[in-house]
């Protein structure tokens, strides 16, 4: 068989195709189905869709970040309440050393 300016091609297969095709959901398809779902559309690839927040959902994250701001609050206020009676601490050490000083040195060394 001898063939003129054809050439020979492999036999079409499936395609691949690096791209993405849309995905056609149905009206009814998100009755009582998760709101949230992933896609994967190639390997390393992946595509997250997420819907609005139900109002329940809202309060609770609210309401968990209200207690996580009193916690630290609390932790603060208390390394600040604990802070003040070291700081009156050391000032009143370094004002005693600085009055009794000249004294301790009379009686450890004599006076010359």
């Amino acid at each position: 068989m001898i063939l003129r300016n054809r050439r020979l091609e492999p036999p079409m297969t499936e395609r691949t195709e690096t791209g993405t095709e849309p995905e056609i959901i149905p009206p009814d398809r998100h009755a009582g189905e998760s709101r949230i779902w992933i896609s994967i559309d190639a390997p390393g690839r992946h595509r997250a869709y997420m819907a609005k927040p139900r109002p329940l959902a809202m309060v609770l994250a609210l309401l968990i970040l209200g207690i996580l701001l009193g916690v630290i609050l609390i932790v603060l206020l208390g390394a600040v309440l604990i802070a003040i009676p070291v700081a009156i601490v050391l000032t009143v050490a370094v004002v005693a050393s600085a009055v009794f000083r000249p004294k301790l040195r009379r009686l450890h060394f004599g006076d010359r």
